[in-house]
């Protein structure tokens, strides 16, 4: 019965890798030219914090976080990581710094 529940969910989820694989200007088949160095200025990029939070929290929660990732994502933001809640922690103890990283803006969050 799982499975029923989370037939939108994996619809929506399908549909943001669908935008990855095709027109996403940091993941897509014809990024990787244009920007080596990607793209966005958060990291993972909306769709991947998008992708990431919806399988974790749900349709619901996760359109709604990932809409507020994307209001975020403007000329003003300094951007940097920023990850879902439930990988915060495990991304700081695996050593990495959480720092400010911009990918594609080539001033290195400063």
């Amino acid at each position: 019965m799982q499975w029923l529940v989370n037939i939108p969910r994996n619809i929506a989820v399908g549909a943001i890798r669908l935008y990855q694989k095709v027109l996403s200007p940091d993941h897509s088949f014809w990024a990787k030219t244009i920007y080596p160095l990607g793209y966005c200025k958060y990291h993972p990029s909306c769709s991947e914090y998008g992708k990431q939070v919806m399988k974790k929290r749900g349709l619901l929660i996760g359109t709604l976080k990932a809409t507020w990732r994307i209001l975020r994502c403007n000329p003003w933001s300094k951007g940097g990581i920023d990850l879902p809640k439930q990988y915060v922690q495990r991304y700081s103890d695996s050593g990495y710094s959480t720092s400010v990283v911009k990918h594609g803006c080539g001033n290195n969050g400063q």
